[in-house]
């Protein structure tokens, strides 16, 4: 064997050498990337498309922001906030036929969407929860300039009550039946068309459950003069009774530069929800980053402080997903999952 050959196999076992531990040390991944951020899901590109509400509502604020943190923070994900064609109760099928990964939903949405009935002709058994968060309570404004009032003032009145099958819908009509009037003219459209209606004189009230204080109705706050058309306790109570995804509540006073008073109302939960077939370890760093980006939420919109520990389960009334229910478990909160 000549001296030349004999290097020849020295440089080869060198390399040999060298290619195993780069073999060795490629095969021990880690969960976080060079840039320090988190590796969501199972390290292949993920995209994320969340189902929110109309350009004017909460919804929409909060699902944007989400899918700013999740972006940011998680390497392989790249999310993004879709508005609803026309109100936040088409989320439920558009996660049904995979069209989102992730819905911001009410709580009567969450709890038919699951159940079938009311709003939904048939169940989405697939449906899961992720958390619940902030409370949308039910704003009525009128015209002050039209001698609007009270509830009883809306007899034979435009009223605008939100899109078909939305939230919205669903407690105007409740509302108006707790307090036996029959005699109204209900106006479809989306969020943004109520108040654009209400401002060029197209209705007389809109009904409006987005979660106070809302862009919207700042807007409107802004260029004429609204009145708050409070829902008595006793018809509160009544109207909440045996709705598990209703409840009472109050708008503070100084909310909006109109409302002087506190104002009592009824409101839904909402459910940040997707489905039972996402991969579990994604869902688990979803949940995980919307838990602890309290802060940053409340500094966007003040409904953002709702999404939280202390109100994971507000509203909430269907299965969780096996990732959420997991982050949750870890923080000493027990979930029903599937």
């Amino acid at each position: 064997m000549t001296k030349k050959f004999k290097r020849f196999l020295s440089v080869l076992f060198i390399v040999g050498i060298a290619l195993v531990i780069a073999a060795c040390g490629s095969s021990s991944t880690s969960s976080e990337g060079e840039s320090g951020k988190s590796s969501g899901g199972n390290g292949e590109q993920i995209f994320v498309s969340i189902g929110t509400s109309s350009a004017s509502g909460t919804f929409h604020i909060i699902g944007g922001a989400l899918a700013d943190i999740w972006t940011e923070e998680l390497e392989n994900v790249t999310a993004t906030a879709r508005t609803a064609p026309g109100s936040s109760a088409e989320n439920v099928p558009m996660l049904q036929e995979q069209q989102i990964e992730v819905a911001t939903l009410t709580s009567e949405q969450a709890h038919f969407g699951y159940r079938g009935g009311e709003l939904y002709d048939e169940r989405f058994e697939g449906l899961r929860a992720i958390s619940g968060g902030h409370i949308g309570e039910l704003q009525i404004i009128a015209n002050a300039d039209n001698g609007i009032e009270s509830i009883a003032d809306l007899e034979g009145k435009r009223i605008g009550k939100g899109a078909p099958g939305s939230t919205s819908e669903s407690m105007a009509y409740l509302v108006m039946e707790a307090y036996g009037i029959e005699d109204w003219t209900p106006v479809d459209g989306s969020n943004a068309d109520d108040f654009n209606n209400l401002r060029d004189g197209n209705v007389d009230a809109v009904f409006s459950p987005l979660g106070a204080p809302t862009p919207g109705i700042m807007e409107l706050d802004a260029v004429m003069n609204l009145n708050f058309l409070p829902i008595d306790d006793d018809k509160a109570e009544a109207i909440v009774k045996d709705r598990p995804y209703f409840f009472k509540a109050t708008v503070d006073a100084g909310a909006y530069n109109s409302l002087e008073e506190d104002y009592n109302t009824i409101a839904y939960g909402t459910v940040i929800a997707t489905s039972a077939d996402m991969d579990e370890d994604l869902i688990y760093d979803l949940s995980k980053l919307l838990y602890e980006s309290t802060d940053r939420l409340a500094g966007i919109h003040a409904q953002g402080s709702f999404y939280s520990l202390e109100n994971a389960t507000t509203g909430v009334t269907i299965p969780y997903h096996k990732g959420a229910a997991k982050y949750l478990e870890e923080q000493g909160i027990e979930v029903e999952s599937e």
